[in-house]
């Protein structure tokens, strides 16, 4: 009798180890915030609008909602806004600081910049993103586990 059960166990082990069946823990990899990467400045989505533009920036080159997605900052990278959507600076602001970009109603949405891509403000933003994601991460797995 024990032999057989040995020999049960022995093959629900080798049965299960060999599944295809493989779980994956993934946490969302989705952005934190809306943002557009112009000219190597971070700039994130404010609440505010406006009504007029001035001279057109740039325009949105590659975008992506996936945050694995790697940015070249010789490129114009937005997580939100689609390729092809048109920057610009706002009167009487310095576009190191504002830039618009119109949207569905046909007014101007405002961007605040959030410093250059790859300084010490940014850097800490993206720790916080990463901490944050590894804090779901596992409790997700802790989860599973009890």
């Amino acid at each position: 009798m024990k032999s057989f059960i040995l020999s049960l166990c022995v093959l629900l082990t080798i049965i299960t180890g060999c599944s295809n069946s493989s779980e994956q823990f993934d946490s969302s990899t989705s952005w934190a915030y809306y943002f557009v990467l112009l000219n190597d400045t971070i700039y994130i989505q404010t609440s505010e609008q406006v009504e007029n533009v001035n001279q057109q920036l740039g325009t949105i080159q590659k975008s992506s909602n996936d945050e694995r997605t790697q940015m070249n900052t010789n490129q114009t990278f937005s997580n939100y806004l689609p390729k092809g959507t048109k920057l610009y600076s706002i009167p009487g602001k310095n576009h190191d600081e504002y830039i618009a970009v119109r949207n569905k109603d046909g007014n101007y949405d405002v961007l605040k910049s959030q410093g250059k891509y790859g300084s010490s403000s940014s850097n800490l933003i993206s720790a916080t993103i990463i901490n944050l994601k590894e804090s779901i991460l596992i409790s997700k797995k802790r989860r599973l586990i009890t």
